[in-house]
């Protein structure tokens, strides 16, 4: 029998908002995470741990990141300085939690795709792109689960650059996280006359690629790398 994947359930608003940097979205993820887990509003965080397990660097990073979540309201405190020692308390607004009645639409993904050997693989854009992929497929139509919208818009849902999304789609493709289906210029039977020419000419639509994703193939990355430190 197949192993259940866990999965990080979050407001497809959020997903999209494209406000958020990726390392702002991927800590919101992580801290979503925990609160699934925990069940606390009010969570008492190792900052330390969550730098080393974020690959984060430095306090500032953290706290610039996290107090974008605040501004946003995603987060109800503001972090003004990090304790030495003691855990952090970061309280999450739970209004934009899945769970609540006021949130219609959310996208879920494997809870593994926020460990530190995928942002290693992926970097914080290629997580973000792959929740951004997954809040374009439609799920209740069962020919169509792949994400079909252009890199424009991946690119401007994931807060990058049309060229950042190319690039982390080859990293996910070497990992085998995401297919991608080319669809190229298609006839469509119709002509057309364009302006400033007199002569008639096939009317072309353009189709965009087709984009499949693997939480499995997520999970049995985290696994094989667990596996060989072993």
């Amino acid at each position: 029998m197949a192993k259940q994947i866990s999965r990080i359930q979050i407001a497809t608003e959020i997903v999209r908002d494209t406000d958020l940097k990726p390392l702002d979205f991927v800590l919101y993820a992580r801290l979503v995470s925990h609160h699934t887990y925990t069940k606390e509003k009010e969570m008492k965080i190792d900052h330390s741990k969550l730098k080393s397990i974020l690959r984060i660097k430095d306090n500032d990073t953290l706290k610039k990141s996290y107090n974008k979540l605040y501004e946003k309201g995603y987060m109800l405190n503001k972090l003004d300085k990090l304790p030495r020692k003691a855990s952090t308390l970061m309280i999450i607004n739970e209004k934009y939690i899945p769970k609540n009645q006021n949130v219609k639409w959310f996208t879920q993904f494997a809870s593994d795709v926020v460990h530190p050997n995928i942002i290693d693989a992926i970097g914080y854009t290629g997580i973000r792109m792959l929740y951004v992929y997954q809040s374009h497929i439609n799920y209740t139509n069962l020919s169509r689960h792949y994400s079909f919208a252009s890199e424009e818009t991946i690119a401007k849902e994931s807060g990058v650059t049309k060229n950042t999304v190319i690039k982390h789609n080859d990293m996910l493709k070497k990992h085998r996280f995401i297919k991608i289906e080319k669809h190229k210029l298609e006839e469509t039977g119709e002509w057309e006359v364009k302006k400033g020419n007199v002569n008639e000419s096939l009317k072309f639509t353009k189709y965009n690629n087709h984009v499949y994703l693997s939480e499995e193939k997520v999970c049995l990355y985290i696994k094989r790398k667990v596996t060989a430190l072993a």
